[in-house]
C-alpha cells in the first residue's frame, strides 16, 4: 500500500511554493513589498483595510475553525474560496494525466468536472439500491494510479448518510485517499474531520456555504493530516480568499448558536413540507440535508412540472437525469412562506 506521500504527484512533492514576504514576517509596523495602495481604498467595510492584501495563511480563521471542529489543530486545515477549490486543489496535489479517481455516484458533479479538467480519468461506482456504496466493488475499481476515492456524506443528491463503517473499510483497505465532502454535516450533526488524527489518508471537505448561511462569501475549508495540508497550500493561490470573506467569516463561527438555531428551524420546516408532500401523494425520499427529494408519479414529467413552477417564479431542481432519481424533483426547505406557496404552485402543476 502506497504512503500518503507517495500519493502526491512528484512534481507537486518538488514544488517550491509561492511565498509572501509576509509570511516570513508577520508582524510588522508598515507594509512595503506588495505594491498595494498605502494612500488609502476608494470604498470602506467596517475595520477592513481594502487596501492591503489578506493573510495568505488565514492563521486566525483556520484556528477557529480548529476550535469549531474539535481534537484539530490549525495545521490540519487549509481555508479555501468554496469547496469547489478544495476539490480543485486536492485532485491537482495527488493526481496527474494518466491516474485515476473513483466516484462514487449519484455525488457531486464538481468532482467529475476538476478532474477531467486536469485530464484524469473518472472511475464511476453507483451506489446500491440502498444508496450506500458497495466497498468491494469501490476496491475493485481502485488499480495503482488510483488517487483519490471521493465521496458525498450526506449525500447530495441522495440526502442519506453513507455509513461509517463503509467508509472506515475504504480508509484501511484502499491505498487512496478517502475524499469525504461534507457540505451538508451540520444538518446531520455528524463529522468526519477529527478522525484525520487517526487517518492519513481522509480528506474533509466542509463549507460555511450551507448551514452557516454564508453562500455569497465562498469559504470552504479542507481537515487532513499536516502532510497533506502543506501539500495543498503548496499549490493554492497566496491569496485565495478576501480579506471581507475572512472577516465575515470569523464573525459568524462567533454565532454558532445562530447557526444551530437555523438547523433546528429547518428541520421543524421540513417536517411540515414534506408531511404536505406526502399528503400530496408524492413518494418522499428520506433526506437528513436542508432538501428534500420526491419524485412525480410516473404519468407527469418532473420537468413540465418544473417548468411550470418556474412560471410561478420558483425555482427547483429537476433530477431525473440521475441514477435512482427518475422523474425526481430536488427542492431546498425554505421558510414556512416560501414552502406554502412553493406547495401551491406544485399543487397547480400537478392539475394544469
Amino acid at each position: 500500500m502506497k504512503s500518503v506521500e507517495q500519493l502526491v504527484r512528484k512534481d507537486v512533492r518538488q514544488l517550491e511554493p509561492y511565498v509572501c514576504a509576509r509570511d516570513l514576517c508577520k508582524q510588522a509596523e508598515q507594509f512595503m513589498d506588495a505594491n498595494e495602495n498605502a494612500f488609502g481604498t476608494t470604498v470602506e467595510f467596517e475595520d477592513v483595510p481594502l487596501n492591503r492584501y489578506p493573510d495568505s495563511d488565514l492563521l486566525e480563521l483556520k484556528q477557529t475553525l480548529a476550535e469549531y471542529i474539535g481534537g484539530i489543530a490549525e495545521n490540519n486545515v487549509l481555508v479555501g474560496n468554496g469547496s469547489d477549490e478544495i476539490i480543485d486543489l486536492a485532485i491537482r496535489t495527488f493526481a496527474e494525466k494518466g491516474d485515476n479517481v473513483v466516484c462514487i455516484v449519484p455525488g457531486y458533479s464538481m468532482f467529475e468536472v476538476c478532474a477531467q479538467i486536469s485530464g484524469v480519468h473518472v472511475r464511476r461506482v453507483l451506489v446500491e439500491k440502498d444508496f450506500q456504496p458497495n466497498v468491494e466493488k469501490v476496491l475493485a475499481a481502485c488499480d495503482g494510479r488510483t488517487k483519490l476515492i471521493m465521496l458525498v456524506t450526506p449525500n447530495s443528491p441522495l440526502g442519506n448518510i453513507v455509513e461509517p463503517a463503509r467508509i472506515l473499510d475504504l480508509l484501511e483497505k484502499s491505498g487512496a485517499i478517502v475524499f469525504v465532502d461534507e457540505a451538508y454535516g451540520e444538518f446531520a450533526g455528524s463529522s468526519w474531520a477529527r478522525e484525520t488524527a487517526n487517518y492519513g489518508n481522509l480528506l474533509v471537505s466542509k463549507t460555511l456555504s450551507k448551514a452557516w448561511g454564508l453562500a455569497a462569501l465562498r469559504v470552504g475549508y479542507a481537515v487532513a493530516c499536516p502532510f497533506i495540508i502543506e501539500s495543498m497550500r503548496k499549490i493554492k493561490p497566496p491569496y485565495n480568499v478576501s480579506a471581507i470573506s475572512n472577516y465575515l467569516a470569523l464573525r459568524a463561527l462567533g454565532n454558532r448558536d445562530r447557526m444551530e438555531l437555523y438547523v433546528r428551524e429547518m428541520k421543524e420546516e421540513k417536517e411540515v413540507l414534506e408531511a404536505e408532500l406526502k399528503k400530496m401523494g408524492f413518494e418522499v425520499f428520506d433526506t437528513v440535508t436542508n432538501f428534500s427529494v420526491f419524485r412525480v408519479p410516473g404519468q407527469v414529467s418532473s420537468k413540465e412540472v418544473q417548468r411550470k413552477i418556474a412560471g410561478k417564479g420558483i425555482i427547483v431542481r429537476d433530477r431525473s437525469p440521475l441514477p435512482f432519481l427518475e422523474n425526481c424533483i430536488r427542492v431546498t426547505v425554505g421558510t414556512r412562506k416560501e414552502n406554502r406557496r412553493f406547495l401551491s404552485a406544485l399543487e397547480r402543476a400537478m392539475t394544469l
